[in-house]
């Protein structure tokens, strides 16, 4: 008996004859999917979660250093830097749920990953992720490249660990 996920992967293959060694690429990694293990899979999963907790934690830290905020001088950067900080603690937050979940999955030897409380978590974490890199990455070349001589000095009220003044 040929599982349905043998049978696709074996249908991929004979599509992808005449190609040669691209198609023997491609096979081997449509093999690699059909014949992943459950349980790999949400370890795998568990891990991209945990790459994206210590990412959201690091860009956080670096968008509320002092010297980062002092270098936004317009108002819309430091509301989109707000707005970007906001995704980010969304995806942190979601996260967190993610593994909660998680964790009661690998308990009851539920390896479903399609499961409805650990698809809307997942999904957060990625979407307000990328989110959050996207302005944290165009207010650093706008900070990078931008017009240094407009630079406002540091604003003790959006600083959250301000120095004291000279």
């Amino acid at each position: 008996m040929i599982l349905a996920g043998q049978d696709s992967a074996l249908t991929v293959q004979r599509s992808l004859q005449p190609f040669g060694a691209l198609s023997a690429i491609i096979f081997g990694f449509a093999e690699g999917i059909c014949n992943m293990p459950s349980k790999d899979g949400l370890d795998s999963a568990i891990d991209f979660t945990k790459l994206l907790i210590t990412l959201d934690s690091a860009l956080i830290a670096f968008a509320t250093g002092t010297s980062f905020i002092a270098t936004l001088p317009h108002l819309w950067q430091r509301l989109t830097l707000l707005a970007a900080l906001f995704l980010l603690v969304i995806s942190l937050s979601a996260g967190a749920f993610v593994l909660m979940r998680a964790a009661t999955m690998l308990a009851e030897k539920n390896y479903n990953l399609q499961d409805k409380h650990l698809g809307l978590p997942g999904m957060t974490n990625v979407v307000c992720f990328a989110g959050g890199a996207v302005a944290i990455c165009i207010l650093a070349a706008f900070s990078i490249f931008g017009d240094q001589s407009k630079a406002a000095a540091p604003s003790h009220s959006l600083c959250v660990f301000c120095v004291f003044p000279k």
